[in-house]
């Protein structure tokens, strides 16, 4: 073979691999749609005269219901907005109730979410350089209570149930929001607190606190290291073990106050755990134990008489009540599966699929008017539901 055979040759087999690499682009390669986790806004603030940006992160369900959900507000939002999302789209099985995140962006983290200008830093040394501007947490809370929360809950169907989430200095802003009077936050999770700011200053604020007021509320407290890693860890452990002392001497207890020790973790690996396992305690009353065994009754007093009401039995957990009882064949449980196909219509009144749980027990029970009545509903609010469909079509002909 000539050489000029060969380069030919040699050219077709380039064009052959490159014309399959592109037939396999446009193969695997496709766009089917994007993968949106947040959706970044601006607002101007008047309290704080400067304009501040925010991640809004929605529920999967948000478009698909007219359900409302609780609000968590995440400081350090632009690192940590990814690590939580992701965290609670998980655990929303059956550990933790779906919500809205808001992410807020930093500015000037040191202005605020301190309480006092100090320059001294937690082992006496002068900071000037990174703490001179310090002092601000309480006109940053009035701009997250009276500016960014109403904003969050004009634009989004929110229950009124809030959690605040921050880490160090955002630890410390969490544990003042919680001590005020003006908080309209319902549980609290300060990652590694940088409670040993000026002094433990915090520590007054415990003492002129509303106690009464606390006692509603959930506050969960992580702290990271041992004395083996570092060489300050005693200043900032015994800030916080003296912060959840004072609570406690003043009656604050489980199960709504919580201090974790994580002492494998170090300051900037502690937040992954605590998001975790702060959710976990704020939420572990959610799931009510032993549903299984319980009355229709205790089960819609049981969600009554916790979170201030704010939330309904979950819908998938009475569905799967609904449809133990209607799998058993018994008479006497057809009855109790239709009253919880009824209690999720009722809590759910934009869910389709509750409407085609009613329309089995209805059609289980040979009622096959109201299963004709309910299928049609959930149909009308999801147009792709097949089962309705069926359904349908089964008893109309």
């Amino acid at each position: 073979m000539t050489l000029k055979n060969i380069k030919s040759t040699k050219n077709r087999f380039i064009l052959l691999i490159t014309f399959f690499i592109l037939i396999q682009f446009q193969t695997y390669g496709q766009e089917i749609r994007k993968v949106v986790m947040g959706t970044k806004f601006r607002m101007e603030s008047k309290i704080l005269n400067e304009e501040r940006t925010y991640i809004v992160g929605l529920p999967k369900s948000y478009h698909e219901s007219s359900n409302t959900y609780p609000v968590l507000v995440l400081l350090d939002g632009e690192s940590n907005f990814p690590v939580l999302s992701g965290m609670i789209d998980k655990m929303t099985d059956r550990q933790i109730p779906e919500m809205i995140i808001v992410a807020i962006v930093n500015t000037d983290r040191t202005r605020d979410f301190t309480p006092t200008n100090s320059v001294i830093f937690l082992d006496g040394s002068e900071k000037p350089q990174y703490q001179k501007t310090s002092g601000g947490s309480e006109a940053f809370l009035g701009y997250l209570e009276k500016e960014l929360l109403v904003e969050i809950d004009k634009e989004y169907r929110t229950n009124s149930y809030k959690i605040l989430v921050g880490h160090s200095y955002g630890g410390l802003l969490a544990g003042l929001s919680y001590l005020s009077d003006d908080s309209s936050f319902d549980s609290f999770i300060a990652i590694d607190p940088s409670f040993w700011w000026d002094n433990q200053i915090i520590l007054k604020d415990v003492d002129s606190a509303n106690i009464e007021r606390l006692k509603s509320k959930k506050f969960y407290i992580s702290s990271a290291y041992n004395y083996k890693t570092w060489k300050n860890f005693g200043l900032t452990r015994k800030s916080q073990d003296l912060f959840f002392a004072e609570l406690q001497n003043k009656n604050i207890l489980s199960p709504n106050l919580k201090l974790q020790y994580f002492e494998e973790e170090n300051h900037w690996t502690v937040p992954t755990l605590s998001f975790y396992y702060g959710l976990k305690f704020i939420y572990k009353d959610f799931y009510m134990t032993d549903i299984e065994t319980k009355s229709i009754e205790d089960i819609v007093s049981y969600y009554k008489n916790r979170f201030g009401g704010k939330f309904s039995p979950p819908e998938n957990i009475i569905n799967s009540l609904g449809y133990g009882y209607l799998d058993t064949g018994k008479e006497e449980d057809k009855d109790k599966a239709l009253e919880f196909f009824q209690l999720n219509v009722s809590n759910y009144p934009d869910s389709y699929n509750a409407f085609d749980s009613l329309g089995d027990a209805y059609m289980t029970i040979g009622d096959k008017k109201r299963a004709l009545e309910n299928f049609e509903k959930s149909l009308k609010l999801n147009a792709s539901n097949e089962n309705a469909k069926r359904m349908i079509n089964k008893l109309k002909n």
